[in-house]
């Protein structure tokens, strides 16, 4: 059992809970706690700070650009409703509207591979991008497009 993707769970789940009403790509960006994790914990697994196997992880690899496909043409990434993030970003055998080889919560893959991309063109603190919260800002900076 691991502990660490408990940390994002919580965070994204006491988000859902208290805004109710949230977009996407906001709950996504909250998995920037992996991203956090694996700077504080550089020599961790990389699969289990996203709770996944080394096979899970590797199919996000593999299929990252038909997730974002997924997302962009079904207009989930700036979607709003707390079914979206549950849908999403809470524990599942797959992801809803993936294949059933996919990870469940895969799409988060997605936002922190957009959240890496973003702190390698910013020079800001961790507790920085903590606090941003202009979502589009940093999908804009981060160049995330596949």
């Amino acid at each position: 059992m691991c502990f660490l993707p408990d940390v994002g769970d919580s965070y994204t789940g006491v988000y859902a809970e208290t805004y109710g009403e949230r977009k996407y790509c906001e709950g996504c960006l909250i998995r920037l706690v992996v991203y956090l994790l694996e700077k504080l914990l550089p020599d961790y697994a990389p699969e289990r700070l996203f709770d996944y196997t080394a096979e899970q992880l590797q199919w996000c690899k593999d299929n990252e650009k038909q997730m974002w496909d997924f997302l962009v043409e079904n207009e989930y990434l700036f979607g709003t409703g707390q079914m979206l993030l549950r849908k999403f970003l809470f524990d599942a055998p797959f992801t809803s509207g993936m294949p059933a080889e996919s990870p469940g919560k895969a799409v988060v893959w997605n936002g922190y591979r957009i959240i890496r991309s973003y702190m390698k063109k910013q020079d800001i603190s961790m507790e920085a991008l903590m606090k941003e919260q202009d979502y589009h800002k940093i999908l804009r900076i981060s160049g995330y497009k596949l």
